[in-house]
């Protein structure tokens, strides 16, 4: 509960959403190995440990996939054989983008590594992990697909997720990412 708010206060700012959930990885990543007891300072030394790491990460991810969404977008004042093109190699490069981005944070959080590094290894541990990757598209299809329902429906259960969603989720994934 405390771990949740603090990584809801440090995603205020959104610039540092990326930075939060590395250091939420890195937190959950070093209980699931026994490294770590105390929550609260893990997630605080990995905030401080991954900032500008996790920060250029984020923005070139964001980048780019506002660069693919511009595409996206822009493909529908082509002609039609043109328009498929670029809306089919958009789309592509956004879900291998996405994938990408499922362990490009946990990777920077348990290791030292350069951010064109991170890029290539969160890459093929994507692809050479399918079924892992598979159960994190999951995992993130159903939370997404819940959250849909409780933002519709109106119900106090975003509450619920604010004081512990993040962190469950958090905790699932690295479960998950910790097999890879």
């Amino acid at each position: 509960l405390i771990v949740n708010l603090i990584f809801c206060l440090t995603c205020l700012p959104l610039f540092t959403i990326p930075i939060a959930i590395t250091a939420l990885d890195s937190m959950f990543l070093k209980l699931i190995l026994d490294d770590e007891s105390d929550l609260i300072k893990s997630y605080v030394v990995g905030f401080k440990n991954n900032f500008m790491q996790s920060l250029v990460i984020g923005v070139v991810i964001a980048s780019l996939d506002f660069i693919l969404l511009s595409h996206l977008t822009l493909a529908n004042a082509f002609s039609a054989g043109l328009k498929n093109y670029f809306q089919i190699m958009s789309s592509i490069l956004l879900v291998l983008l996405g994938l990408n981005s499922l362990y490009i944070f946990p990777y920077v959080a348990r290791y030292q590594v350069t951010i064109k590094k991170a890029f290539i290894i969160s890459f093929s541990l994507a692809l050479k992990h399918l079924k892992y990757t598979m159960a994190l598209v999951l995992m993130y299809i159903v939370v997404a697909t819940a959250m849909t329902y409780i933002f519709i429906s109106g119900k106090y259960f975003i509450y619920l997720f604010l004081t512990c969603g993040f962190t469950i989720v958090a905790y699932f994934k690295n479960l998950i990412v910790s097999k890879v």
